[in-house]
């Protein structure tokens, strides 16, 4: 589930009521667009995708957002040349030719970033796979001595 289908059902699903892991916090933070951002950046936003079943690609996608957050542009504003990082953080600069630098910068970096940090992310809770020739091949009988 993407952020706006998980705050879609917080908002207007009554079965979100009765799930185990939902929280009256989730469903205050859905109704606000500050505390959504707020809950966003927060690790207890992985305790709602955890309740939700979320995919685990989401959930890593959201916490390379968590983390990176100084790093992903929110918004960019041409006239003043600012840009608004999703932690809130802003930058300004100098000349129009620098503002569209920096925004290339951050954006050209930004899939090979998210890229390798959900490899990672994923790696982590990937269960080994074994092959049905492993299995076949590691009986008990193989170990012990012929007679």
């Amino acid at each position: 589930m993407t952020t706006n289908k998980v705050r879609n059902y917080l908002l207007n699903d009554r079965s979100a009521l009765d799930n185990e892991g939902i929280t009256l916090e989730y469903l205050e933070a859905a109704t606000c667009n500050t505390k959504w951002d707020e809950l966003l950046l927060s690790h207890k936003y992985d305790q709602l995708l955890a309740a939700v079943k979320a995919n685990p690609y989401e959930r890593a996608h959201q916490a390379f957002r968590r983390d990176n957050a100084s790093m992903i542009i929110k918004s960019t504003n041409k006239v003043s040349m600012t840009i608004t990082f999703l932690d809130g953080e802003t930058k300004t600069a100098d000349t129009f030719i620098n503002f569209e630098k920096i925004v290339e910068a951050f954006n050209s970096s930004y899939n090979k970033r998210k890229r390798k940090y959900i490899n990672t992310y994923l790696a982590k809770f990937k269960k080994k796979q074994v092959s049905n020739f492993h299995m076949a091949s590691n009986k008990l009988g193989d170990f012990m001595p012929q007679k």
